[in-house]
């Protein structure tokens, strides 16, 4: 059976292979001028004005079958340059933005499809590669944490996004909510170590819309009164006029930040999470408003104390979001974090913690989460691909 090293290196050389030789094969041989002039400008746009050589990037992403470090570079030196947040922040959209300045010439429709293909794997690549190792067994360990209560995460973690409803958090009945209650505490004390562990997966809740200590604190207030709770939530439910409005106008809003930030670059991955966090409380502030005259007065103060104290970390006190927060909530006290004693999780075994080890380039290269990789890489390849494409007015099969 083939280790994930060699699984994610064959995955992504027949990628490349298959790509260059398939577009060989089109335009009697001659490679289009889009594909062409992508592949021209990607390194001397994107990559060298930004301190990041274009044949070392090769040589990481394709795990030492091609390309070359430059000289007296190591293999995780030269990661770590290729993965610098401030880097990152300026290539993708220059690479989104080269894409699109490409796709409206007058370039085939298939050239148009293999200029997709080859850009968006570059950014799957080098966003694969560049994930935290923490992050894939922190996902993992996430799930492992309520199935372990039985508890059902769907509603929050299912096709999850930002403006997706998770009032209904604690169950959508009676016996669900009660177990949840039950069970809450242990839930939040096998999720806390999450927050120090992996805080680049809890940047990753963030932009779900996923708040794990508030979430913990607005559980223990629904918790107390349950009844309350399940009145509010069956109200909810039901599909009012003005809350499809409200849900209406704020997809069209998040769907415009999802096109600058994996289309057209408008929206680097900096800024991303601020974005997100203005569709958010956007949503928030339409709901607010309706919901006291279709549901109650105290269902919508339940509402709007949950939204208020579940609400992203970065959407609380960024700099952009904070003065849309702070009057959208000043009714809501906010309970304060508790220090709550949880019990001393059992020591990991060697190898279940992020880092990368070793100087050198594989074999050579120690990196003890590597599965995280090959998810990160099969999982996401084609969807970004497909993705890309179909935005740009092509498909791939």
């Amino acid at each position: 059976m083939l280790s994930s090293k060699v699984l994610v290196s064959v995955v992504t050389v027949a990628v490349f292979t298959l790509l260059h030789v398939t577009y060989g094969q089109q335009q009697n041989g001659q490679v289009g001028q889009c594909r062409n002039g992508l592949d021209q400008e990607i390194p001397t746009q994107c990559l060298e004005p930004n301190g990041i050589d274009y044949n070392g990037t090769l040589f990481i992403i394709s795990r030492n079958v091609t390309g070359a470090l430059p000289p007296g570079v190591t293999y995780n030196g030269f990661k770590d340059i290729m993965c610098n947040e401030a880097k990152q922040d300026k290539v993708v959209p220059c690479i989104l933005k080269l894409m699109q300045k490409w796709n409206q010439t007058t370039c085939t429709e298939q050239d148009r499809i293999m200029m997709a293909a080859v850009g968006g794997q570059l950014l799957v690549l080098m966003e694969g590669f560049c994930q935290d190792p923490c992050v894939q067994p922190g996902r993992q360990t996430l799930i492992q944490c309520f199935a372990a209560v039985q508890v059902d995460p769907s509603s929050i973690l299912q096709n999850a996004t930002i403006i997706k409803d998770k009032f209904q958090f604690i169950g959508n009945d009676s016996a669900s909510a009660a177990n949840f209650c039950k069970r809450r505490q242990e839930l939040f004390n096998c999720l806390s170590p999450l927050s120090t562990e992996c805080p680049k997966l809890v940047n990753q809740l963030y932009e779900l819309g996923i708040d794990l200590q508030g979430m913990e604190l607005a559980t223990l207030e629904l918790c107390k009164d349950i009844g309350s709770y399940l009145k509010a939530y069956d109200c909810f439910v039901k599909p009012a006029p003005a809350i499809q409005q409200c849900n209406q106008e704020n997809l069209q809003l998040f769907q415009q930040v999802q096109q600058e930030r994996y289309r057209t670059g408008q929206t680097s991955p900096l800024q991303y999470q601020s974005r997100l966090c203005q569709t958010k409380l956007s949503k928030v502030d339409c709901e607010l408003r309706n919901y006291a005259t279709i549901c109650g007065q105290d269902s919508a103060d339940l509402l709007s104390a949950y939204e208020c104290t579940t609400m992203p970390k970065p959407c609380r006190d960024g700099p952009e979001t904070k003065r849309v927060f702070e009057p959208l909530c000043k009714k809501v006290t906010i309970p304060s974090p508790t220090v709550t004693v949880r019990p001393t999780p059992p020591p990991k075994p060697r190898g279940t913690t992020g880092g990368t080890g070793g100087t050198g380039v594989p074999g050579g290269f120690n990196n003890n989460n590597d599965n995280g990789g090959v998810a990160a890489v099969i999982g996401s390849l084609r969807v970004l691909v497909l993705s890309v494409a179909m935005a740009m007015g092509v498909m791939l099969m």
